[in-house]
């Protein structure tokens, strides 16, 4: 649902696995990509060395603190976000 690169590091995919659950990050060599196309809305972002590629709303500074601390407004970006990758 996101891929995140750090300069000299690996590169890893942020892929739910339990609802409701914080979406861990996987090392992308554990998958094969079978379609390149990017997702409709997302966006490229680059801070602190770190390039994400992903929902708009999730680049929002401060999203991913608000998710883990279940705040409403990032849940909804995020289930919202979530649900039309699923469609």
């Amino acid at each position: 649902m996101e891929l995140s690169v750090q300069s000299g590091h690996f590169a890893y995919f942020r892929i739910e696995v339990v609802p409701n659950e914080a979406p861990p990050l996987f090392d992308i060599r554990l998958f094969e990509v079978l379609d390149a196309e990017i997702a409709p809305g997302w966006v490229a972002r680059q801070n602190d060395g770190v390039l994400t590629l992903g929902p708009s709303s999730w680049g929002v500074s401060g999203f991913w603190e608000a998710y883990l601390d279940r705040q409403d407004w990032a849940i909804r970006d995020y289930l919202y976000e979530r649900n039309k990758l699923m469609e």
